[in-house]
């Protein structure tokens, strides 16, 4: 789930930052959802983008749910769903405890 241009402009208002600062942050940005994208496709991990934070629909255990993840603080996050477990929200940084979740939940399974 990537930020829109609106919602990052509204972060650097909300956080009044210098120009230099807002390119450092957009920077930032920019290289931890390249790292995440890479980390995830290193591992054969189906990937989908949505940008601008919105509510999303999952199907867990043949029951549509709606799920918003405005509480969330990053601009950017990554949304992980396996089938079996409501989704779950990670920072593009923490893009590792994304592997170690999803492993926990196989080998709790056997795999």
């Amino acid at each position: 789930m990537q930020a829109s241009e609106e919602e990052i402009e509204a972060a650097r208002a909300q956080a009044d930052l210098t120009d230099e600062d807002f390119h450092a942050m957009t920077d930032d940005l920019a290289f931890y959802r390249s790292s995440a994208y890479e980390y995830l496709q290193e591992r054969h991990l189906p990937v989908f983008h949505v940008s601008g934070r919105r509510p999303l629909r999952f199907v867990l255990a043949d029951t549509t749910g709606t799920y918003d993840f405005f509480d969330q603080e990053p601009l950017d996050l990554l949304i992980v769903f396996d089938g079996r477990r409501p989704p779950r929200a990670f920072a593009p940084i923490d893009v590792e405890q994304v592997g170690e979740y999803l492993a926990a939940a196989d080998s709790a399974r056997g795999r």
